[in-house]
């Protein structure tokens, strides 16, 4: 079974024109690897009808999981359901960092507070980049900061929905 997009979500990327906070240039949260929280209002039931469809269509024409478009948006919109909150985790973070900026690793306590989150920064001596880390209110990574690109980090919800999304789409692939 392939999870393409656990394999993207530990790459390095980098974005541009995404606007920026404290000079560091946001991530892309309309890109088909970013998740962040989104209740679609679509149920279970439904979703796993369209994600049938998506593999009947995507057999037909000879494409398979993260080849197919339609597949990658079906497994933003489905994964989405589950993720942390990751625009305002970051946002509000950087905000917080940009006004804070410490020479060591340290959790920022008022981000804890608003966020249920955690998010640590730390700018090492002249020469070097910043380094920060976001997390969501489980204690789970969801994403860093470093060298000017992203990082961002599958949550055990994400990854489990992501391997359901596959198991239901690999058993209708061919097989209408």
């Amino acid at each position: 079974m392939q999870v393409p997009v656990s394999d993207s979500s530990l790459q390095c990327r980098y974005f541009a024109g995404t606007g920026s906070i404290g000079g560091i240039h946001l991530p892309d949260f309309r890109d088909k690897y970013v998740f962040s929280k989104k209740k679609s209002g679509i149920s279970d039931k439904e979703y796993h009808r369209q994600i049938r469809e998506q593999a009947y269509e995507d057999f037909t024409k000879g494409q398979f999981q993260n080849k197919s478009e339609g597949f990658n948006r079906l497994m933003k919109s489905y994964t989405s359901e589950v993720s942390p909150d990751r625009k305002s985790i970051i946002t509000s973070g950087l905000k917080a960092v940009s006004g804070k900026r410490q020479n060591m690793i340290q959790p920022i306590d008022f981000i804890a507070t608003i966020l249920e989150g955690e998010v640590r920064f730390k700018k090492p001596p002249l020469g070097g980049s910043e380094y920060i880390e976001f997390y969501d209110k489980n204690g789970e990574m969801v994403a860093t900061y470093s060298n000017n690109g992203w990082t961002m980090y599958t949550t055990n919800a994400e990854a489990a929905r992501q391997t359901e999304m596959c198991i239901i789409y690999n058993e209708a692939w061919g097989n209408r």
